[in-house]
C-alpha cells in the first residue's frame, strides 16, 4: 500500500492585513495586533498541536522579506496552495486579505477565520469556522482569555490536520511504463452514438458506474431501448440494478460546487442557482434509489440492499465524466486549457495481461472511480438517510 503520509511539521499559512507602526494610528493598530497574535496565540497553538502529535508551523507573508517585491504574489499563492491549513485574520478592510482568502477558497481550502470583535465580518465570507477574539485579550495581559482563543483555534487546526491525514492525495492515473488493454481515442464524446452508449449500459452484467459533476444534464438525454424506442437514463440504470447489476451514480455534493476550469454548472445566475441544480440532480437520483429499494423488498426478489447507490463527492472534484461496466469504460477528459466542458474521450477495455506495475487504462480508471466512491460512501449514506426522512409520508 502506498504511504501517503506527510512529513511533519505541517504548515498553517496565515492570511492577514499588514500595518506599519510608523504610518498612521490605524496602521500601527494593525501592526501591533498581528504581532500580538503571532506572539501570544499562534506560538501557543503550535505548542498545543505538537503536544497532540500534530506538529505544525504557523507562518505568514512577513517571512517573505527576502523575496523580490514583484514575486511576492506568486510566492503567497504557492504558500497557500502548499499549506495543510489556511487561517485568515479579519481585522481591517485590506484588499490583500480578501484577495488571498479568495485564492484559498479557489484552491479548495477551508480557511479558518479569526475575526476581531471590533471588526464586522462581511456576510458573504462568513462561515462556521469563524473564531472571534478581543484585541485587548491577546497582548499578554489576559492569559486566561488568550488561552480560550488558543484552545478554540488549536482545535480547528487539529481537526483539519487530522482530516487531511484521512484524505490521501487523489491517485489520479499513476505513471506507468506501458498501458495495456484495447483503447480507442475519440476527439469528443459526441463521437459515441446514443445507441452505442445505451447498448453499453444495457450490456452491464455485474457493475455499472456513471459519473459526472451534476448528473442532471444526462437525465435530459434521449437514450434507447433494445428495440430502438426512446427511454431515459434513470430507467436504464434502474433496469440494470433490478437485473442484479451493482449500479453507482457519482455526482458532486451541493456544498462542493465546482469552480474555475472544472466548472460544469453555470455560475452566471449565482451560487444559489448552482446549488439548486445539484440539489435537483440528487433528488432525481435519490428517488431512483428509493424506487429500487421499494421494489427490492417485494416477495421473490433476491436483490442486494445496496444494489443502487448514489454517491456525492464532498471534498473532491471530477475532472472527467465516465460510464463504466465490467467490459468497457467511456472516459471523457476535461482540460483547463479549453473553454469546452469536455475534451478527449477514451474508450478502454480490460486486459488480462496487465499487472500491478503496468495496469491497463481501463483498470486505472476503474480504480480511480472505486477510490472516490469508497472515500465518499459513508457521508453519502448519511445524506441519503436524511433525504429519506425528509420525504417520509
Amino acid at each position: 500500500m502506498v504511504n501517503y503520509g506527510l512529513t511533519p511539521p505541517a504548515t498553517c499559512f496565515v492570511i492577514c492585513p499588514f500595518g506599519n507602526e510608523r504610518t498612521s494610528e490605524e496602521e500601527a493598530r494593525i501592526f501591533s495586533e498581528i504581532n500580538n497574535l503571532a506572539a501570544h496565540v499562534f506560538r501557543d497553538v503550535e505548542a498545543k498541536c505538537a503536544e497532540a502529535g500534530e506538529p505544525v508551523r504557523i507562518l505568514d507573508a512577513r517571512d517573505l522579506n527576502d523575496v523580490e517585491p514583484d514575486t511576492i504574489r506568486d510566492k503567497v499563492i504557492e504558500l497557500i496552495d502548499a499549506a495543510d491549513v489556511v487561517l485568515t485574520v479579519m481585522t481591517a478592510d485590506k484588499p490583500n486579505g480578501f484577495i488571498e482568502y479568495g485564492w484559498a477558497t479557489g484552491m479548495w481550502k477551508k480557511p479558518i477565520i479569526l475575526c476581531s470583535t471590533e471588526y464586522t465580518l462581511p456576510t458573504n465570507i462568513n462561515n462556521s469556522l469563524t473564531i472571534e477574539y478581543d484585541p485587548e485579550h491577546i497582548d499578554g495581559s489576559s492569559p486566561e482569555r488568550t488561552k480560550k482563543i488558543v484552545e478554540k483555534l488549536s482545535g480547528q487546526v487539529l481537526r483539519q490536520l487530522r482530516d487531511r491525514s484521512r484524505k490521501p492525495p487523489f491517485p489520479h492515473n499513476p505513471p506507468t511504463l506501458l498501458a495495456h488493454g484495447a483503447i480507442d481515442v475519440l476527439g469528443r464524446f459526441r463521437d459515441v452514438s446514443i445507441k452505442e452508449w445505451s447498448d453499453t449500459i444495457r450490456s452491464a452484467q455485474s457493475e455499472l458506474i456513471v459519473a459526472s459533476n451534476s448528473m442532471l444534464q444526462i437525465t435530459k438525454q434521449p437514450f434507447q431501448n433494445a428495440d430502438g424506442s426512446t427511454t431515459d437514463i434513470e430507467r436504464l440504470l434502474l433496469e440494470r440494478a433490478l437485473a442484479g447489476v451493482r449500479v453507482t451514480v457519482l455526482l458532486q455534493h451541493p456544498d462542493n460546487v465546482t469552480v474555475g476550469h472544472l466548472r460544469h454548472t453555470s455560475l452566471k445566475s449565482g451560487l444559489a442557482d448552482a446549488r439548486a441544480k445539484l440539489e435537483t440532480a440528487y433528488d432525481v437520483w435519490a428517488t431512483v434509489r428509493s424506487t429500487y429499494e421499494r421494489i427490492a423488498k417485494e416477495p421473490n426478489r433476491n436483490l442486494a440492499h445496496d444494489g443502487f447507490k448514489v454517491v456525492q463527492l464532498h471534498d473532491r472534484f471530477l475532472p472527467f465524466r465516465a460510464t463504466l461496466t465490467e467490459n468497457c469504460v467511456y472516459y471523457t477528459m476535461r482540460f483547463y486549457t479549453q473553454l469546452f466542458n469536455s475534451g478527449l474521450c477514451f474508450v478502454a477495455r480490460p486486459d488480462t495481461e496487465a499487472d500491478d506495475d503496468n495496469p491497463s487504462v481501463y483498470r486505472q480508471i476503474r480504480d480511480e472511480l472505486h477510490f472516490l466512491i469508497g472515500e465518499n460512501d459513508d457521508p453519502s449514506e448519511g445524506n441519503y438517510q436524511a433525504w429519506i426522512k425528509s420525504h417520509a409520508g
